[in-house]
């Protein structure tokens, strides 16, 4: 709470939450809300299996009108250690699970009745019981390699990437034109988000070590593999993965 507070001091523009084993997302949110007047409040992200798209839509819809519309919704697979090792559930078809969700999430949120007949999720004839929201609320899927890329610029309002620089920006952004293109979308409608990793003091050697684990852990995770390929940084990359395989986490960072 208090970060979101200074953050909204300071004039950010949004405070988005990840969630993993830590806190739950949505109810933080809903504090927030209360605790905020102005700052976008969004996941970033929140994954779509072990939530189904009806909860999903149900929390969406929560936050929207606890904040006054202050709310975007990120969504992603999650990374590979935490859903299979945590939640023990295989990600399988995410490209497919991806468009599943917004399509079904997007119809609950704006429509009083909704059908859908999906590979996984069967709704039939079913609508929240507030109605529809007030208004467009954003949904954004987490995009790190060009599948995901591509069903982000078919159904949602943007991506959300990691590890930016420039090479892997100049791709995403040729990624996006063409396939906006193919299916005559303005390439301009979908928003690039990225996350950054900051160090916030390089002359103290305690904050130096937390960003080189973090770099570590990210290594660690095949997802960013394309990325590290596209900026020159594979070879590194993948030795950080095979010695943190190892689990030899201080030798890998």
């Amino acid at each position: 709470l208090r970060y979101a507070r200074e953050a909204e001091a300071l004039g950010y523009h949004g405070f988005w939450l990840t969630e993993e084993s830590g806190k739950e997302a949505f109810a933080l949110l809903a504090l927030l809300s209360q605790a905020t007047q102005r700052i976008t409040l969004a996941t970033g992200i929140v994954n779509f299996y072990s939530r189904t798209p009806t909860l999903l839509a149900m929390g969406a819809s929560t936050i929207w009108r606890l904040s006054g519309g202050r709310f975007l919704l990120g969504l992603g697979t999650g990374g590979i250690g935490f859903m299979e090792r945590g939640h023990g559930i295989a990600i399988e078809r995410p490209l497919a699970r991806a468009r599943e969700t917004v399509a079904i999430v997007r119809g609950l949120l704006h429509e009083r009745r909704f059908s859908y007949d999906g590979q996984w999720f069967h709704i039939r004839n079913f609508g929240l019981r507030e109605g529809p929201i007030d208004g467009h609320l954003p949904i954004v899927l987490s995009a790190l390699n060009p599948g995901m890329i591509r069903v982000a610029c078919q159904v949602a309002d943007g991506l959300m990437s990691n590890w930016p620089s420039r090479e892997s920006i100049q791709e995403l952004q040729a990624t996006i034109a063409r396939e906006c293109g193919k299916v005559g979308r303005d390439p301009g409608a979908v928003r690039i988000y990225t996350l950054l990793m900051t160090c916030p003091d390089p002359d103290d050697p305690a904050a130096v070590a937390a960003m080189r684990r973090g770099v570590a852990f990210y290594c660690a995770t095949p997802h960013y593999h394309h990325i590290a390929d596209v900026t020159g940084l594979g070879d590194q990359v993948r030795r950080v993965y095979e010695v943190w395989q190892s689990g030899d986490y201080d030798a890998a960072s």
